[in-house]
Order: structure tokens, then sequence, then C-alpha cells
């Protein structure tokens, strides 16, 4: 498998959802919330070609759950850095059982 790929198609979907975020508080049809949703957009279909790309060569069963857990990671990683969002133990709970589950699926 080609990591940076995997690793561009996380990042891609990752950075898409915490840019819908910033977007989410400004007024809808603004010139900068077009800007933001369709920047986001680009983004998620960048993700989904990567993605698809992947799984030419590689099992669903493992590539789909280390994606999905490593954008959530990321995802809310980003809310606590750049929108002050709170990291309760549950949540990171949560975070650290999802890391744990890709771990057991792939080996």
């Amino acid at each position: 498998m080609n990591w940076l790929l995997l690793v561009g198609g996380i990042l891609l979907s990752a950075s898409a959802q915490l840019l819908l975020k910033q977007g989410a508080g400004l007024k809808l049809w603004s010139a900068r919330w077009t800007a933001l949703a369709g920047l986001s957009a680009l983004l998620y279909v960048a993700s989904f070609a990567v993605y698809a790309w992947i799984l030419r060569k590689n099992d669903i069963s493992r590539i789909s759950p280390l994606m999905g857990s490593a954008v959530i990671a990321l995802v809310v990683l980003g809310g606590v850095l750049f929108y002050g969002e709170s990291l309760s133990i549950r949540r990171l709970a949560g975070v650290v059982l999802a890391c744990t589950a890709v771990a057991l699926l792939a080996g």
C-alpha cells in the first residue's frame, strides 16, 4: 500500500470536515461561506478519489477502518486545537478504542 496516498486521503477528509465547521457559523451563501463550502467539497472529492485509488489494490476491510479512525482522531484533535472544543475522558476513550479496533483489524 502506498502510505503517502493513504495519509494524503486522511488529511484531505479531515481538512474538509474542519473547514465545514469553520463555515458553519457564517451566513449561508455569503462569499466566505460559499468559498469554504466549495473548498470543502473539493477536498472531499479529492479524498474520495484517493480512497478509490487505494482500494484498487488493497483490502477494504483494512483500509476503511484505518481511514475512518484516523479521520476521527484528526477531527477530534482539530476541534480541540482550532475551535476550543472540550476533550472529555469519554471522547478520548472513544478515539483510543477506535484506534485499537483498527490495530486489531489490521493484524
